[in-house]
Order: structure tokens, then sequence, then C-alpha cells
């Protein structure tokens, strides 16, 4: 129906995504007014799967021509997640190299390493920050300089910060305290390569307005905005409390360039499973119980005979039972391993997926990694891990 808004809007949309402009990468096509290309900030949840979205990006770029991509994250061994990631979605063919396996003092694309041309150059964050000491003060002796000549200087690939809020600490607060070289080099390499398509992913990557200053790509402050600089910002925003954290998010989403998604929970439904304990089980743990008080006693006997004194002791102690204390928290999770396995297969017959969790109560793993983490939880905390 011609005169039918509705209908015209609809029509544009259609037009918009048969297009296949994303509203990413139409973000990505937005100039800031420092001359810079604007940048995306990914806020799903845990769970629902930052790592294939962040793959689609890299893809898709990858199939526009622009065959270079960085990918930073938290641990070397999630190499092997974002090569699964992007053989789930059908680009296997996408080579992942990891930053640290290059040879310090040469280009990433030289014979010496193998003259990778293409792909996507996998690094952790305290990679980034790497420096060779045999070779100081050669142009290639740090893994910035490498990553920044392999890009070159009008590089336009992605460059994908998973997990970004572990550069958070640019600008710490208190006095005394200074930036963090992760915080710093993220920035730096953000400044060096400003037509690079800046991609943030992290479950808390905007919640606290001082571990934002990193952000630069998503055009908050600076020239062109509200705000002269991050510190006024800062200043700002915390006056006002949560309430105005919130309205930056809505902001940022109403402007294309944020999404914050959450797994629903609509019929999920819970229920416990005893397991019966096997008699060669039984039979184990009553083993594994005169061995421990067979260790006391020879402990005991020991400190008996070093006369150890109070402190001596009670570290020992505290060595001892939380030894105990782990051994039979895997004995007990051991004891279900076969009837977990037997009840997953039966799931697997009836197509489902399968996702295992190894917990306790969690509570002091949960508080020790609030601490850690500046009170910000970013995924579940698995007390087996």
């Amino acid at each position: 129906v011609p005169d039918d808004p509705t209908a015209r809007v609809a029509e544009a949309v259609d037009a918009r995504w048969i297009s296949g402009a994303t509203p990413r990468e139409q973000q990505h096509e937005t100039t800031l007014a420092d001359g810079s290309r604007a940048g995306f900030l990914i806020g799903d949840g845990a769970g629902v799967g930052k790592g294939r979205t962040v793959a689609g990006i890299i893809y898709e770029n990858y199939l526009r021509g622009r065959k270079r991509a960085l990918w930073f994250s938290v641990s070397a061994d999630l190499k092997f997640d974002a090569e699964r990631d992007l053989y789930d979605i059908g680009a296997g063919a996408i080579e992942v190299f990891q930053l640290n396996k290059f040879k310090y003092g040469f280009k990433i694309n030289s014979p010496e390493n193998e003259s990778v041309r293409k792909g996507v150059v996998f690094s952790t964050y305290s990679s980034l920050i790497g420096e060779s000491t045999t070779n100081r003060g050669q142009q290639f002796a740090t893994r910035f300089n490498q990553i920044v000549q392999w890009c070159g200087e009008d590089f336009d690939g992605p460059i994908i910060f998973d997990e970004c809020h572990k550069a958070k600490n640019l600008f710490p607060g208190g006095a005394g305290t200074r930036p963090s070289k992760t915080g710093q080099a993220v920035l730096e390499l953000q400044r060096r390569l400003p037509r690079a398509r800046v991609v943030y992913a992290s479950a808390t990557g905007a919640t606290e307005p001082k571990n934002m200053g990193y952000m630069t790509r998503l055009g908050i402050w600076g020239p062109g905005t509200p705000f002269e600089d991050f510190a006024s910002f800062v200043q700002t925003v915390e006056r006002r409390g949560v309430g105005a954290m919130e309205l930056v998010a809505i902001d940022l989403k109403m402007r294309g360039m944020y999404m914050a998604r959450q797994l629903s929970f609509k019929g999920v439904t819970f229920r416990i499973e005893h397991v019966p304990l096997s008699r060669e089980f039984i039979r184990l743990y009553n083993c594994c119980c005169r061995l421990w008080v067979s260790a006391k006693a020879r402990f005991e006997k020991a400190l008996e005979l070093m006369e150890a004194e109070t402190a001596v002791a009670k570290a020992v102690w505290t060595q001892f039972w939380g030894a105990h204390q782990r051994f039979f928290k895997y004995l007990c999770i051991a004891s279900k391993v076969r009837f977990a396995v037997a009840f997953v297969k039966e799931a697997l017959r009836a197509n489902k997926a399968i996702v295992i969790g190894l917990q306790s109560t969690g509570e002091a793993r949960t508080l020790e990694v609030l601490e850690d983490s500046g009170g910000e939880l970013n995924d579940f905390v698995s007390t087996a891990k």
C-alpha cells in the first residue's frame, strides 16, 4: 500500500538487510570528529555467543577484501575457541596465528615468520605489551611494533578487543596509582590505526564510566561531543549515579553502536538427580579416609620431631587441610562422572545440546573473583576450574 508509512519503513528495512549493511557495518562507515573510524561495543551476557558474533564480523570483512584482522583476548587457549567459532560459521579457511609464536626482531610477513600476509593474528593482552630482552633496541623487538607494521598505516580491517575490560585501568583512581601498560597499549593501537574497524566485546563493558577510558571509538567524549575530554565525562556521569550510566547505555544503543543481550530463562525447568554410589566407590572412599588419617598422624609426628614453631605448624596445617578439602571435593565430583556420561548420551540421542558445569556453593571463589575484578563479574564463576 503506497500511502502506508509502516509499509514504506518495512520496505526500507528489507532493502538495508538485503544490501548486507548490518547496524554494526553502518557504524563502521561513520567517521568521528577526530577523523578516526567509529567503533562498536558488544555487551552481550555470558552464553549469548560473542565469539561467533566476532567471527562473523571478521568473516564479513574478509569477504569484502579486508583479509587481515587482529583478535585480542585474555588467554592463549582461547585461540582454539576462535578457530572453532570461525569454523562453525563456515569461515574455517581463515587461518588464526598466535602472536607469541612469531619470532622477535622480524616482520610478521617475513620468511622468518612464515610470511603471514593474511588471516587473523590472535593475541592475549599480555602479549600485546610483550618485549624481547635479547633484541632490545631493534625495530621489531616489541609485539606492538610487529602488529602495527603487519597492519600497515592504511589498515581498515577489524580489531577485536574481546573481554576488553582487561584494559579498564587506563585511568585508575587514587593518588599514586599509574595507568596499566595494557590500557595504554590498547589506546595507542587505536591511535596508530585510525581507520581500523574496532569492536569492543565484554559482558561488563559499560558498567562504570571510569573503566571506559580506552573506548575512544564510541565518540562519547572529545571533539564534537558534549564532553571536552574523558575526565569531564566521568565527572559528570559519576556525579549523577547509576541512572546516568543507564542513560549513556541507552544513548549508545539508540546511536547503533552498542548491543547487550541476555539468554532467556523462558521455559527453564530444574530438577535434582540422586546418584547411587557403587560398592566399589564406597570401598575407595573408605580407603581414602584411612589414607588421610594416616597422613595426619605422620604430619603430627614430623612436626614433633622438627620441634616446629607455632607459625610453621600453623602454615603446615593450613596447607594440609586445604589439600584435604580439595581432595574430597574432587572425589565427590568423580563419583558422579559415570552417571553424568550416561545422562549426556541419553540427551544427545534426543538431539539436545549439553552444557556441564562443576560447582560447589562457590561463595568463597566468587568473593575472591569479585575482589580481583573490582566488584564486577563478566561470566559464571567455576569453582572447579
